[in-house]
Order: C-alpha cells, then sequence, then structure tokens
C-alpha cells in the first residue's frame, strides 16, 4: 500500500487494523494568533515530537555522504544512477538486514561512531532500515527473506 508522507503512519496502522499511532493530536490543534487558515491534522502523527530531527538529520548526512566523490572513491561509494538514488536501483533485502546487524553488533559492544564514515552507527542503522523499508514495499522481487518460520 503506497500513501504520502503525511499521512503513511496513519493509513497504514488503521489498514493493518492497529489504530491511530500513539502520539497523535485526537482534537484539531487550537488556532495560533494571527493563523486564519485550516490544516485539518486532528489524528495524524505529531512527528516533531516525536522523531529527533537530529537523527534525522543524521541520516541525511549519511544519505548524502555516499553519493559523494571521495578519495576512495572518487565516484561516490553508492553514486546515484541517473538522478536516481543508487539504493532505488535495488538492493537484496538480506543485504540491508545484515548491514543493520553489523550496526547493531557494533551499538551493543559499545562503539558508538563507524570507524569508516565517522558518523554514529545508529545514524547508519536508520537508513539501512529505511533503504530496506522502501525495497520490501517497492522492490518485492528482491525481498530475500527467509518463510517467518525461525521463531
Amino acid at each position: 500500500m503506497v500513501v504520502s508522507l503525511c499521512d503513511s503512519v496513519f493509513v497504514l496502522e488503521e489498514h493493518m487494523g492497529k489504530g491511530p499511532a500513539p502520539a497523535t493530536d485526537i482534537h484539531e490543534r487550537p488556532k495560533e494568533e494571527g493563523e486564519r487558515g485550516t490544516h485539518r491534522d486532528g489524528g495524524k502523527p505529531r512527528l516533531s515530537d516525536t522523531l529527533p530531527p537530529e537523527l534525522i538529520l543524521e541520516a541525511g548526512r549519511i544519505f548524502a555522504l555516499n553519493s559523494a566523490p571521495t578519495k576512495r572513491y572518487p565516484g561516490g561509494k553508492y553514486p546515484d544512477v541517473e538522478g536516481m538514488p543508487n539504493f532505488k536501483q535495488g538492493i537484496r533485502t538480506s543485504k540491508l538486514l545484515d548491514s543493520c546487524y553489523r550496526h547493531l553488533l557494533a551499538l551493543m559492544a559499545g562503539e558508538d561512531v563507524d570507524y569508516e564514515s565517522k558518523y554514529d552507527h545508529v545514524g547508519h542503522l536508520l537508513c539501512d532500515l529505511a533503504m530496506f523499508w522502501w525495497m520490501v514495499r517497492n522492490r518485492p522481487d528482491l525481498d530475500d527473506r527467509g518463510s517467518g518460520d525461525l521463531l
């Protein structure tokens, strides 16, 4: 199910029978002084209160870093292809989950910063999860996870 970013959490959770996200406005927010227009945001997640902007910025820096040229990777480690982000060309989900696992293991061992990029492992983990999320929804042909019979 593909929906707009604005409504994605609300619509997907409604679709999955989970109800609205916990951090949502039940009623429309009251208008501030000088505010005359209307914006229907009741029941939608208040992302500014729930997602740390520093983490989102860290993930953005990591995505930008990976497409920028460096001494080691003159064309960029993961360069865009014809204006499209590299990962949207397709990556097997198992590769993304392996990367998640490596960053998680580093965090569990007490290592906060990735030695190669000098950026936080949590930021890398967020990028890997974002790419995994996108791949599952947009490139199911590359979803090579098991059958779900592990547990």
